[in-house]
C-alpha cells in the first residue's frame, strides 16, 4: 500500500515510509488531541522563523549593495540558509568571511550552516574562533531516551548465532545520547589533537576515528571535567586519564564505571541497540533501505563523510547504521545473550575484546543492520572505528 491513512479492520492504519502504525478509535482521538496542541506550537515557531528569515533577507540585500565578496554572487538565500547557485570552492568563503561585519552577523544567525555541513574539507583547527565555535556547537546536541524495555537481538535468516536469542531487556534509567558520533572538531577541542588520521579522512565534521577504547574513555572524562560534570571512569580510585594509563596500563576489567556520576560515557550495547532501533522495527537505523540512512561501501566511494548527511531515525539520531563502527562499554562474549540479565546488562567486562556496533563505510549493507554485533580488542585503532557519547540527566 502507498503512504497514507486508511481504515482497516475497524482501526486507523497509517503507512509512512514503509512503516505501518495501527490505531484504535480511542488512540486516534488521543493522537488528534495531542496534535492540535503541537500544531499551535509549530505555527508559533514558523512565525518566528519567518521574522528571522526576513531579517536575514534584509541583511543579505544590504551586504550585496555594499562592497560584497565576489563569491557572494554564487550564493542565494533560501528560507534563511545560503545555497550554492553555481559551483564554488567553499574554503574561499571561510577564509574571508570574518573580514565582513555583515558576513559575521549572518554567520552567527545560521545563514551559512548548510554550507558548513556540506564542506567535507573543513580544517579541524582554524585561526578563526567564530568558525571553530560554530563547528563545535554542531557536534554537541543530544537526544533523550526514556527508561524502557525492548526485545534485543535477532532471529532473522540474516542473523548470526551471536545475535540470538532474542531476549527482553529493561533499561531502568533514562539517558542522553549524542545526536552524532564524536566529531574530529569536538575531539580536538577537548583533547588538543586528533592523532594520526590520514589526510583524506581529516575534516572538522567527520567522525573521530583511529581512537582506542581507552582513548574514548579518556575523552569522556576530560569532557566531563571541562563541562563541570563528575567523571565516570576511574582506575585504582583515581580519574582515568592519559597520566593514569601511561603510569600503569591495565586491562579493561580494571576500569571502574561510577554509575552515580553524571559525566559523559560510552553507551552500553543494549543502550546502543534501543537507540538505533528507536522502536521503528526497521532493519537499519531509521529505514529498511540502507542507502537512506547509512554510508556503506556501496555508496561511500571509500571516503569518510561528514556526520549527519543521511536521514535520522525516529529519535533524531544520525549514522547509527554505517559511517563508522562505534565503541560500546561492554566486553564482548559471543554467547552473552544466552544468559544476559534482564535489567541493564553490561556485557562480559573481563573480556579484552570490547563491543562495537553499527557497521561502517568500508562494509556492505548487511554489516550495518541494527542487531549485528561487532568487536575489537580494546587498543584497536581502525580507520572506520569511532564512538558516540551518553550521559545522565
Amino acid at each position: 500500500m502507498q503512504d497514507g491513512v486508511y481504515i482497516h479492520n475497524k482501526k486507523i492504519l497509517w503507512i509512512f515510509k514503509g512503516q505501518r502504525i495501527s490505531l484504535s478509535l480511542q488512540e486516534s482521538e488521543a493522537l488528534i488531541e495531542a496534535l492540535q496542541g503541537q500544531v499551535g506550537q509549530l505555527q508559533e515557531q514558523l512565525a518566528e522563523d519567518i521574522v528571522q528569515w526576513e531579517e536575514l533577507q534584509s541583511l543579505d540585500a544590504q551586504w550585496r549593495i555594499s562592497a560584497s565578496p565576489v563569491w557572494l554572487d554564487n550564493l542565494m538565500l533560501v528560507d534563511g540558509r545560503y545555497q550554492v547557485r553555481t559551483p564554488i570552492l567553499l574554503s574561499s568563503i571561510w577564509s574571508s568571511l570574518a573580514q565582513s561585519e555583515w558576513g559575521v552577523h549572518l554567520f552567527k544567525l545560521g545563514a551559512f550552516d548548510d554550507l558548513l555541513w556540506q564542506d567535507q574539507d573543513l580544517p579541524v583547527q582554524t585561526e578563526h574562533p567564530l568558525l571553530t565555535e560554530r563547528l563545535r556547537a554542531f557536534s554537541e546536541p543530544m537526544e533523550w531516551m526514556e527508561p524502557c524495555s525492548f526485545e534485543m537481538g535477532s532471529d532473522s535468516l540474516e542473523a548470526w548465532d551471536f545475535e540470538s536469542p532474542v531476549h527482553t531487556v529493561e533499561l531502568t534509567t533514562g539517558f542522553w545520547v549524542g545526536r552524532y558520533v564524536v566529531t574530529q572538531q569536538l575531539y580536538c577541542s577537548v583533547m588538543g589533537a586528533t592523532g594520526d588520521i590520514a589526510p583524506e579522512d581529516r575534516g572538522a565534521l567527520k567522525p573521530m576515528v583511529k581512537v582506542s577504547w581507552y582513548e574514548a574513555l579518556m575523552f569522556c572524562n576530560r569532557l566531563s571535567l571541562i563541562t563541570g560534570r563528575t567523571p565516570v571512569y576511574s582506575l585504582h580510585g583515581r580519574v582515568f586519564d592519559k597520566e593514569r594509563y601511561d603510569e600503569s596500563p591495565e586491562p579493561p576489567s580494571m576500569i571502574q564505571w561510577n554509575q552515580k556520576a553524571n559525566g559523559y560515557r560510552l553507551l552500553t550495547e543494549s543502550e546502543w541497540e534501543v537507540v538505533a532501533g528507536a522502536f521503528q522495527n526497521c532493519i537499519f537505523s531509521g529505514s529498511d533501505d540502507a542507502d537512506e540512512v547509512a554510508w556503506t561501501i556501496e555508496n561511500s566511494q571509500n571516503r569518510l563523510h561528514n556526520v549527519g548527511q543521511k536521514q535520522a531515525n525516529a529519535l533524531g539520531v544520525f549514522d547509527m547504521s554505517g559511517l563508522v563502527w562505534e565503541w560500546c562499554w561492554d566486553g564482548y562474549d559471543s554467547a552473552y545473550y544466552e544468559n544476559s540479565p534482564v535489567q541493564n546488562p553490561q556485557g562480559a567486562h573481563a573480556s579484552n575484546q570490547r563491543v562495537c556496533r553499527g557497521g561502517s563505510f568500508l562494509g556492505d549493507s548487511s554489516n550495518v543492520r541494527i542487531s549485528l554485533r561487532g568487536r575489537a580488542v580494546f587498543d584497536t585503532h581502525w580507520r572506520n572505528l569511532g564512538f558516540r557519547i551518553a550521559c545522565a540527566e
